[in-house]
């Protein structure tokens, strides 16, 4: 886990402020907690003439919605944020590649060279010996990607962040 704190961290300083992190909208989640409060609040209104399981099954649903939307917006508002391009107005996707530890040296050449169609196109194992993150805008003007190796119980940078404008 602090190896994924380490790489955003480096990712906003190396960046030039063209990516920050940003939390998503509090918006759903907010209208969850109030849609989920009227349902609860409707199974105890007297004048409504409906069936006990229908009310009880109105105010589960009702439980769900507070529940779920009091969890999403907890850690909307205080949760660390994700990774957001200010150029394009939108979150970079964040994608991990995992291969097998032989491909160690050939994943960390392609990072350095920055060429990550090239990486992307290695054969992915199900193993995450080495683990290659890459952030991509969606217009694709900026990447960045960084390799990890799970060396003692650990995932280990095998190179520096290489961030690619253009």
């Amino acid at each position: 886990m602090s190896n994924n704190k380490n790489i955003y961290e480096a990712l906003y300083a190396s960046s030039d402020g063209v990516v920050v992190p940003r939390h998503k909208s509090a918006a759903l989640p907010a209208a969850m907690l109030f849609i989920g409060g009227i349902l609860v609040a409707a199974t105890f209104l007297t004048e409504l003439s409906l069936p006990s399981w229908l009310l009880s099954t109105i105010g589960l649903v009702g439980g769900v919605l507070i529940f779920a939307g009091a969890i999403s917006l907890l850690v909307r508002i205080y949760g660390a944020g994700r990774p957001f391009h200010t150029g394009e107005g939108r979150f970079l996707k964040v994608e991990e590649l995992r291969f097998a530890k032989d491909k160690s040296a050939e994943v960390a050449r392609l990072v350095r060279e920055g060429d990550f169609d090239a990486l992307r196109a290695l054969r992915h194992d199900g193993v995450s010996a080495v683990t290659a993150t890459l952030f991509t805008s969606p217009a694709g003007t900026f990447r960045a990607c960084q390799a990890f190796e799970f060396i003692d119980l650990e995932m280990r940078p095998i190179c520096d962040l290489k961030i690619v404008r253009g």
